[in-house]
């Protein structure tokens, strides 16, 4: 199974082919497909970019299919107000300009070398060409052009051209049907192929209830047993006998004389 390792790699993810759909960023980092939990951009400012995620969160971007504009990351609103969130989740209408730093580097480098980009599109980006729920895998694209210019916030963006590459699987449409993408290794153990929502939801009901299972279990394993004791059960419990010993016997803990008549 891929693992967060396999996100530093250029190119495509064994077992995410065109098309895959992911529920949220937490499945597209379990198959290694991009691992930023927020970031648009996955990458290394020495290597270049792994993979975009395009979600509608600029303004300048430009998604037309085949070809975009991709815009970079910097300088935005947080949800919260203020005008400077952590510069890893950077998002919101812009209050300054953007900076030839971390994933805008990597973009650029990736514009210098050539190696392809992984692009996602989630739920909120251009209608035409975006999934309807969830993330899902387009397949790769070349960085074809790396610019500045003023954005329509007035602020300097970084900007980015990109062509898909030939060869691939027909971009995917949103009225097509889903497929979804499968942590469980086929039959063959060779690698993971899409499954259909319904499969998904049976996947994600069977693992929640051995989920529950397992918990159960070891709470039976742990957790003393406390059964319910009826009245009359405690009254015999409290009520010990011992054979009379020295003319006495114990009854509730106390000796009293015992004799024959």
């Amino acid at each position: 199974m891929p693992g967060p390792s396999s996100s530093h790699i250029f190119g495509e993810i064994q077992g995410a082919p065109v098309g895959t759909h992911f529920i949220d960023r937490k499945e597209l980092a379990q198959a290694g497909v991009h691992a930023g939990n927020q970031q648009g951009i996955w990458g290394s400012s020495e290597f270049g970019a792994y993979s975009i995620v395009l979600n509608g969160g600029y303004v300048d971007d430009d998604d037309m299919g085949e070809t975009l504009i991709y815009t970079g990351h910097g300088q935005g609103r947080g949800k919260d107000g203020k005008e400077r969130r952590h510069p890893r989740f950077d998002v919101g209408p812009q209050v300054g300009d953007q900076e030839w730093v971390r994933g805008n580097a990597a973009m650029r480098v990736s514009a210098e070398t050539g190696r392809p980009v992984r692009v996602i599109r989630g739920p909120e980006g251009n209608e035409d060409y975006s999934p309807i729920e969830g993330y899902r895998y387009d397949g790769l694209y070349k960085v074809v052009r790396a610019w500045q210019e003023k954005g329509k916030a007035g602020f300097l963006m970084c900007k980015f051209l990109l062509q898909r590459l030939p060869s691939q699987r027909p971009l995917p449409r949103p009225n097509r049907p889903a497929k979804w993408w499968d942590p469980r290794p086929s039959e063959l153990g060779l690698s993971r192929a899409p499954i259909t929502w319904p499969e998904k939801r049976q996947v994600m009901d069977e693992e929640k209830d051995a989920k529950m299972r397992e918990e159960q279990q070891a709470n039976n394993q742990t957790a003393p047993v406390h059964h319910w004791v009826p009245s009359s059960s405690r009254q015999q419990e409290t009520t010990s006998t011992v054979p009379p010993r020295n003319g006495l016997l114990k009854i509730r803990g106390r000796y009293t004389t015992f004799g024959s008549k």
